[in-house]
């Protein structure tokens, strides 16, 4: 790999496709917050909107009675009317629908086009777009990139999958901001000419199967993220994915490749140092000792953002004092105490197998751990559990503990609970001093919490009580 310079500024603006939304009869499927702020953002556009969600949740009830004070009358609740799409010309599905939803299947063989609400985003949003996917650590990467950019740009825009929908903002939006977007899998599904100025795709693991029908079709779907890219982006990946994943003869734009195993664009050196190559030469950024891990979480994601500083005119200073400065994310290996020589992490965003093992990888002491919940049809028969070296106990709750169980009991000492609280009693029963407890679920939260929040909430209040 010859070394090279990456000139890296991000042009003000992206090249936009203007469409006439008041000629539009949208149709929205699913009514989270995405397809909330997609119908809002049709509406304001002047699209006639209608919306339909098959649930009938107090949470979906209160969007859909906000979308009629909005002035969106033909909104539905706890039912898919199957005539709801006819003479619809778009249909804007939500990240949570499944392929298989009937409204989806009648719209395709109605032939209406089908996008998702980022691509939605995109056709109004006037400035450059940096965009992260990957299996873990896109959040975290996308707010430590933010803050990166607070440097330089007046007001880089956080939104996407990390909380904020895109749509929400993109009216707001001048050419020369700067748009910080995370995207999953499923909102990448659904996209046309959705085109970031820089895309990253942090890694690429075994994740959703409940939802992809294997592997292959959920890397071709993070890999659509460059799909639509010109020779003036930026697609950022690891080296390994390289080799493995994804082909560099499907990319367009300007690929910068990052390792912590071998020598890239991007790499660790045999001294441990962070190393990003340039034109000039090699240039040593920081020993990896110094990079604070505790909460950027892995030494990659650091690598991707010494990345950044190729492709975007960022002093690589700014990222040094921003991942100093930096105390994690909460539900992301986020130390909750220490209670009688027992410390407690709470980890409840892990909802695979790769993120519990890179929480495990960061801890340095004997762990209790709690796992278990929905199962995302993780064959965990074949999962190498050999970063379990650590732990002492697993227990494990929720719908997936059987097929956990079954899969642990000759690697580890494994015990079951009906609940998080029981299982935080049973784990203080059998921690000593210095162990740690740490909840990192490897499983979706939906079978026994509102979502992965709901079940890290309730984690630290159980702690902080049985504690008290």
């Amino acid at each position: 790999m010859a070394d090279r310079d990456y000139p890296g500024s991000i042009k003000p603006g992206n090249p936009k496709i203007k469409i006439d939304m008041t000629s539009l009869n949208a149709a929205v499927i699913g009514l989270g917050e995405s397809g909330l702020s997609a119908a809002r953002l049709l509406k304001r556009l002047g699209a006639e909107v209608r919306v339909s969600d098959n649930r009938d949740s107090e949470a979906v009830k209160r969007r859909a009675a906000s979308l009629k004070d909005a002035g969106i009358s033909l909104v539905e609740t706890g039912k898919h009317t199957k005539d709801f799409i006819k003479g619809c010309t778009l249909v804007v599905v939500s990240p949570g629908v499944s392929a298989e939803n009937e409204l989806l299947k009648e719209a395709k063989l109605l032939k209406i086009p089908v996008i998702s609400e980022i691509e939605l985003g995109y056709l109004n949003c006037p400035a450059p777009i940096i965009a992260v996917t990957g299996t873990n650590g896109k959040t975290t990467t996308c707010h430590l990139i933010n803050r990166m950019l607070e440097k330089i740009v007046s007001v880089p825009v956080l939104c996407g999958n990390i909380g904020r929908p895109f749509c929400d903002v993109v009216l707001s939006l001048k050419k020369d901001d700067v748009v910080v977007l995370e995207v999953s899998s499923f909102q990448l599904e659904y996209i046309e000419k959705f085109s970031p100025r820089v895309s990253m795709i942090l890694n690429a693991d075994t994740d959703h199967l409940d939802r992809h029908k294997n592997l292959k079709e959920y890397f071709q779907a993070k890999a659509r993220i460059f799909e639509n890219q010109k020779q003036d982006s930026f697609t950022i990946l690891r080296k390994e994915d390289v080799e493995s994943k994804f082909s560099l003869d499907e990319i367009k734009s300007k690929v910068i490749l990052v390792s912590s195993k071998s020598k890239a664009d991007v790499y660790i050196d045999e001294a441990g140092f962070v190393v990003r190559r340039r034109a000039k030469g090699r240039e040593r950024v920081i020993h990896s000792s110094e990079v604070n891990l505790t909460a950027i979480k892995s030494m990659e994601n650091f690598l991707f953002l010494t990345a950044l500083t190729l492709a975007y005119e960022v002093d690589i200073k700014a990222l040094l004092k921003v991942q100093k400065n930096f105390k994690g994310l909460e539900h992301r290996i986020e130390p909750v105490g220490v209670f009688n020589g027992i410390s407690y992490i709470n980890d409840s965003k892990a909802t695979n197998v790769a993120a519990t093992r890179q929480a495990l990888m960061s801890l340095d002491c004997p762990v209790l751990l709690i796992a278990g919940g929905q199962d995302k049809d993780t064959d965990f028969s074949k999962v190498n559990f050999d970063f379990l070296e650590k732990v002492k106990t697993v227990i494990l709750l929720g719908e997936a503990r059987k097929k956990l169980k079954a899969a642990l009991k000759d690697i580890k000492s494994v015990m079951t609970a009906d609940s998080l609280e029981e299982a935080l009693r049973l784990s203080k029963g059998l921690a000593a001093r210095g162990d740690c407890v740490l909840l990192s679920p490897m499983c979706a939260s939906f079978d026994m919490f509102e979502d992965y929040k709901d079940r890290g909430r309730l984690f630290k209040e159980i702690v902080k009580k049985i504690n008290s």
